[in-house]
């Protein structure tokens, strides 16, 4: 897992928390529903049908032109470390496995991974994504799979999974982006990690390092295209930083449309940026050594442009959306064993693991144990040496109450069964050596 580094020596790292900005009631202009090749993070939702008109065409043209040879091509943002054609703008290849919990949402009906991919997401739950409302918006859950497992799009590597569940925020506006989150439920649960959340406001303070991640385009134009998995290291930016840039910017105008739902990251230089492609991924910090989501890529003006930055769903903003779904819930109990003629004494450094997760824990010397996890169906395995292993499906319920399985592994009897249950040649032996009186 990469560790941060230090943050861009020319930003500053200010610790004002961001002025809190009320949502406007505004009514939002009717806007035809995205087609799936407008999916990713693209124009800003206020500009869009003229960004999409005069950057289209203003792109084709400068390529065009610089394929020609007759000018330089315009400038792709700060230069990349390992990939000749990342994705995310001026970032470089992820190590594999560097981040388990990153997720590529894929069209269903298309089965080459790297031309199906559209969106981005994280795993938050064994059986939830977390991602952009514009990636699910007008979608059946039929229509989206979820790879998860994979660093290279053209490698064949990763699972896909159906979506079986799309649950939009309430409040989502397609037109101003309000409320852009979106939880997509599997049809079943994964093995992968999760990542965990930002639950804290104090947390995502102006100047503070993050990280983002994604298979999006590399260029501004959108013409760059890569299948290995990008990261790129941004500072967290204040939302009055942010406003004032974008009310800054000429070209369209913009009235404080950066609200307390959402959290800016970039560099004031620009080069460095999520682009289209990437919408619905994780803007993560370091938390303690544990990576933690704090945004959810959603929009910007263009992409990586010097004095603007990329927009992000505000994650601790919408905890009480998720929750309902994929909150934590702790899962506590004893293991014990009873000799003959005993009563039952705890069992120290058993295993107790829920099958198919990331989740595991190992008792005390009192034989005690806890761990939270998401609510939700599992198969709990206990196990110990000298000692017959369990399984069961258990439920763990949502809430703090959570669940207690105190459970109570068998001792083989001696001679019949070795440790994990099974009948050994040597247990026969001895069965019938009993029966003879054969010494």
């Amino acid at each position: 897992m990469p560790q941060p580094t230090m943050l861009h020596p020319t930003i500053p790292d200010p610790t004002i928390p961001d002025p809190i900005i009320p949502d406007p009631i505004i009514p939002a202009p009717p806007m035809p529903p995205r087609s799936r090749l407008m999916a990713g993070r693209g124009p800003s939702p206020s500009g869009m049908v003229f960004k999409a008109i005069f950057s289209g065409l203003f792109g084709l043209c400068c390529a065009a032109v610089a394929i020609l040879g007759m000018i330089p091509p315009p400038a792709m943002g700060a230069p990349t470390k390992k990939a000749a054609t990342p994705r995310i703008i001026g970032g470089e290849a992820a190590a594999p496995g560097d981040w388990p919990w990153m997720v590529a949402l894929l069209e269903a009906d298309n089965t080459n991974n790297y031309n199906a991919h559209y969106c981005g997401g994280a795993l938050i739950h064994p059986q939830w994504v977390l991602t952009a409302g514009h990636c699910a918006y007008g979608e059946k859950p039929g229509n989206i799979e979820a790879l998860v497992g994979a660093g290279d799009l053209k490698s064949g590597e990763g699972e896909r999974v159906p979506v079986l569940r799309i649950v939009m925020h309430p409040d989502y506006d397609d037109f101003t982006l309000v409320s852009d989150i979106a939880l997509l439920e599997l049809s079943r649960p994964v093995s992968q990690p999760t990542l965990g959340l930002v639950t804290d406001n104090a947390d995502l303070y102006a100047g503070r390092e993050a990280m983002v991640m994604g298979w999006g385009a590399t260029d501004s134009l959108g013409l760059s295209f890569s299948s290995i998995l990008l990261e790129a290291t941004l500072p967290l930016v204040s939302n009055a930083t942010c406003n004032a840039a974008f009310n800054a910017y000429p070209y369209h105008e913009y009235a404080n449309d950066i609200l307390n739902s959402m959290i800016c990251a970039g560099y004031a230089a620009g080069g460095t940026d999520a682009c289209v492609g990437d919408s619905g991924g994780p803007l993560v910090i370091d938390d303690n050594g544990a990576w933690k989501m704090a945004g959810v890529v959603s929009w910007g003006e263009g992409c990586a442009k010097p004095d603007l930055y990329g927009v992000y769903t505000r994650v601790p903003a919408f905890i009480d959306f998720i929750d309902p779904y994929v909150g934590i819930s702790p899962l506590w109990g004893q293991v014990t064993a009873a000799f003959a003629g005993h009563p039952a004494v705890g069992v120290a450094d058993a295993e107790v693991i829920l099958l198919n997760t990331a989740y595991s824990a190992r008792t005390d010397v009192a034989g005690r144990y806890s761990m939270d996890v998401p609510p939700g169906n599992y198969t709990l395995r206990i196990a110990a040496p000298g000692l017959v292993p369990l399984a069961e499906a258990i439920t763990v319920p949502a809430g703090n109450e959570g669940l207690e399985a105190s459970r109570q592994l068998a001792i083989p009897p001696a001679g019949d069964f070795n440790a994990d249950g099974r009948i050994t040649l040597a247990d026969v032996v001895a069965a019938l050596r009993a029966l003879t009186g054969v010494p």
